[in-house]
């Protein structure tokens, strides 16, 4: 419910972990698994792909991360990273609990999406971005 308050515009398009797509199964809502190259755009970098679809927020988390970088690579992983942190305003982080089957070192993540933990398999904060200028 705390991630479903934090974006009140019920006509904004979300891309995040399909794990959400129910808090928004009432508008537009992609999963990063459409990311991956074998089902979206091959050549397509993680800006072009957010611009593509007119997305307004995105929820990042560790499971997303995770399957952007196991999908594309660190370079592909790293462009959105700049994305997020040129183009996006934080708008809400949420402490969550849930497990993950799987995950990137936390090593890798940068300062601002790092949940200071060694538990890789958990779930423990979502970051909820606007893309400013949509």
């Amino acid at each position: 419910k705390e991630l479903r308050n934090s974006i009140t515009d019920s006509t904004s398009t979300i891309i995040g972990s399909g794990l959400y797509y129910l808090d928004f199964k009432d508008q537009r809502y992609y999963s990063s698994a459409g990311m991956n190259p074998r089902i979206g755009r091959p050549a397509q970098s993680f800006e072009e792909a957010v611009l593509s679809v007119h997305a307004n927020y995105l929820v990042i988390d560790r499971g997303l991360i995770h399957t952007i970088y196991r999908g594309r690579g660190k370079n592909w992983t790293d462009s959105m990273f700049v994305f997020i942190s040129n183009k996006c305003e934080l708008i809400s982080t949420i402490n969550e609990n849930k497990w993950n089957k799987s995950s990137v070192e936390s090593n890798y993540f940068p300062s601002q999406l790092s949940d200071k933990t060694n538990e890789n398999r958990f779930l423990r904060k979502i970051n909820v971005y606007r893309v400013i200028g949509s």
